[in-house]
């Protein structure tokens, strides 16, 4: 989708809040994005600065016009509910439509650890989660 928001939205990408990162269409679940954002973002603080001083409004937020941020609360784990919730959603169909990032098998590693030790004394710091937009390539691959 590029490399900044402008170029994402030219090519037609849309902003998933719950993934970090500009997605294809073909790739993108509004409804289940949603789900999760609204369920869970209630404990959640978005700041552009780690000492948590500059607070990032959700609409801002959902624009994808900021690389960088930091989370308060437990944004992380949502995360990666979204994104087994996202598998779970294309077990079964052909073609299967899933973003790069949901078929990583470290990633899903990275989650399965994470939530398996969850260590939740963090989430209340107000720097929990450190999000980085443009670090890595999610492409969408259907099949």
């Amino acid at each position: 989708c590029g490399s900044s928001s402008e170029e994402a939205r030219a090519k037609g990408c849309v902003y998933d809040v719950m993934m970090t990162a500009w997605m294809k269409p073909e790739c993108y679940d509004k409804e289940l994005s949603d789900y999760f954002f609204y369920r869970d973002s209630g404990n959640w603080t978005f700041y552009l600065d780690p000492e948590g001083t500059i607070v990032l409004p959700h609409e801002a937020l959902f624009r994808g016009e900021y690389t960088e941020y930091w989370v308060k609360g437990t944004y992380h784990f949502s995360h990666c509910s979204y994104i087994w919730a996202k598998q779970m959603q294309q077990m079964g169909k052909r073609p299967l439509t899933l973003d790069s990032k949901a078929r990583n098998w470290r990633h899903t590693i990275h989650c399965a650890n994470m939530l398996a030790k969850a260590n939740t004394t963090y989430i209340g710091g107000r720097a929990s989660s450190h999000a980085l937009l443009g670090t890595s390539s999610i492409d969408c691959i259907i099949g």
